[in-house]
């Protein structure tokens, strides 16, 4: 918890922000929870599909003849959502059921990802593979998350960002393809979905190193978009700058390890900004 809110404080860094950062904070927490269910634990694509469908379905009742295992889980995400809308509402925030649909499709995307990983399927080309991926690095989440926690922003905003335009999809490839290079090796030594950089190694015959190459250009040249469309695009301006906030975390968590899944690299600066912030 204390790495997810480091990553949400990357974004939303002002102190008047507080309640912000603890409602998206607690969103990427549950986020981080789908994430290690249909991914690190193996979950099974029957597994997945049952728990996809009670998600879909937001009803506690499901879970009567749901998995023994899984039940904990889903009772967990629906009861912290239900919380945070409700929190919402007391603010007079007329997106507050927003949240609920961020989780749903959040599932959505690791559901779809599973069936990659049973098939033992790699996408042709690192374009097909971002197509589906890029989606579930959960920037675009993030991303809507704090535009509704922030202020009562406008619904046109909110039905833009979900379309996932161009600046999102930016975004989601510096964290897709950032985490994918410096998780690789220790994912691939379990079941798990093949990643961008083997993709990259199949779809030019190359080795992995070489790939890592490729790949580092294509999180170049998804910066120069970002600025591009944060310079272009008519949004309102502190949406368009928080968008470019959650690129430049998700780069500093994986600019040279994957420090979000192995924090230590990062002990120093977590313990400056909340244990010894005279310091700084």
């Amino acid at each position: 918890m204390v790495e997810i809110h480091f990553w949400i404080l990357g974004t939303i860094y002002e102190p008047y922000y507080s309640y912000s950062r603890i409602v998206v904070t607690k969103f990427t927490l549950l986020a981080s929870l789908l994430d290690d269910l249909y991914d690190n634990y193996c979950c099974t694509t029957e597994e997945s599909t049952v728990f996809n469908t009670a998600i879909e379905r937001w009803d506690e009742q499901t879970t009567e003849e749901f998995p023994a295992h899984l039940k904990p889980l889903l009772i967990g995400i629906l009861d912290t959502t239900n919380k945070i809308e409700e929190e919402l509402k007391l603010q007079k925030n007329r997106h507050a059921e927003v949240v609920k649909k961020l989780v749903i499709c959040t599932a959505k995307f690791y559901h779809a990802e599973v069936n990659w990983r049973d098939e033992h399927y790699v996408p042709a080309t690192v374009d097909e593979h971002l197509e589906k991926s890029m989606r579930s690095s959960v920037c675009m989440q993030i991303i809507i998350g704090v535009l509704i926690s922030l202020r009562d922003c406008r619904e046109d905003d909110v039905n833009w960002a979900f379309t996932f335009p161009k600046l999102i999809r930016c975004v989601s490839v510096v964290g897709r393809v950032g985490n994918d290079i410096v998780s690789h090796e220790r994912e691939q030594a379990s079941e798990h979905v093949v990643s961008t950089v083997q993709t990259c190694m199949k779809q030019y015959g190359i080795t992995a190193e070489q790939a890592n190459e490729k790949l580092r250009v294509i999180i170049e040249e998804a910066w120069m978009d970002i600025v591009q469309e944060y310079l272009d695009q008519k949004q309102p301006r502190e949406f368009l700058e928080k968008s470019v906030d959650v690129a430049r975390t998700m780069d500093f968590f994986y600019k040279r390890d994957d420090a979000y899944t192995l924090p230590l690299s990062i002990k120093d600066t977590i313990t400056l900004m909340y244990v010894n912030p005279c310091e700084l």
